[in-house]
């Protein structure tokens, strides 16, 4: 089959597992989580719309729940994301819920009535930007799989990546998963294709690093990414420093002549055939001696 159509049949098939990622937003159970982070989105407003980036600097002492506070123990691609998404789709500041988005200590029913859990239609806008970053990542393990394991392998791999329920329900809510899969699944990528080339270009370094910081930014624990792209290219690099140390494999032109029989050499003491009666009598009585 034309590498084209293979190439295209592989986009279709992850345009579609990613597709119904995002088609199963409106789906997900709420967590309590997701109204945290959208109320946390207002960083959005304070620093691309007001331009008071001061008021995002953290400052002890930090008290629980408080915006410093909150700032500390959560990445920062998803509430910007989140911004972003509210803002296109008409949301302001106004319609955030109030601080620190959910609180626990109130029952479902109370926390709906304190405006606390956001409607269903913002509640999707804010939902949509780690859906479409999970739905990205599926392209990602597909390009993993077909580097490690051939296109089977990309196939399988990306399967039960999207349908994995964690992944599905985590990936499909407001919550940080979302960009953290994708920007830690593009580092180990990154890594993956560097470790496979003697000379790495100075722009693999820099997307290397990139992709590595959106990793820590979108989530703390995605710190497990981050080193393992970092522990890929030092085994594939002190794997290759240990090669020259293995014998060199003879040329193949002498496995072949090893591999052939000596060469036999024709006998030079061959019997030659018996002597004529004729010339017997040349040799007189010496021939008798040797039994002739």
């Amino acid at each position: 089959m034309n590498k084209q159509i293979l190439r295209l049949i592989d986009l279709l098939y992850v345009i579609v597992l990613g597709v119904y990622i995002v088609a199963g937003v409106p789906f997900a159970p709420f967590h309590g989580d997701e109204s945290m982070q959208i109320y946390m989105s207002r960083d959005f407003t304070i620093a691309f719309l007001d331009g008071r980036l001061g008021d995002l600097v953290t400052q002890p002492p930090y008290e629980i729940d408080s915006d410093a506070h909150l700032r500390l123990i959560n990445g920062t691609v998803n509430r910007y994301t989140i911004g972003a998404a509210w803002r296109l789709a008409g949301y302001t500041a106004n319609d955030l819920p109030p601080r620190p988005g959910w609180d626990w200590g109130l029952n479902y029913q109370q926390n709906v009535e304190t405006n606390h859990r956001s409607g269903e239609g913002a509640l999707n806008a804010a939902r949509l930007p780690s859906a479409v970053f999970t739905a990205l990542s599926v392209g990602i393990v597909f390009l993993l799989g077909s580097r490690l394991g051939g296109r089977p392998t990309a196939y399988i791999a990306a399967a039960i990546y999207a349908l994995n329920p964690a992944i599905l329900l985590n990936g499909r809510r407001a919550l940080q998963e979302g960009s953290m899969l994708f920007f830690g699944l593009l580092t180990i990528l990154v890594a993956v294709w560097m470790s496979r080339r003697d000379r790495k270009p100075i722009w693999s370094w820099g997307m290397l690093i990139g992709a590595g910081a959106l990793t820590l930014a979108s989530k703390h624990s995605g710190v497990v990414f981050v080193a393992g792209a970092l522990g890929w290219l030092g085994i594939s690099a002190a794997i290759r420093q240990m090669k020259p140390l293995t014998p060199p494999r003879p040329l193949p032109e002498f496995r072949e002549r090893k591999k052939k029989p000596p060469r036999l050499l024709k006998s030079r003491l061959t019997p030659r055939p018996p002597l004529r009666k004729e010339e017997r009598g040349r040799f007189g009585g010496w021939w008798s001696l040797l039994g002739r």
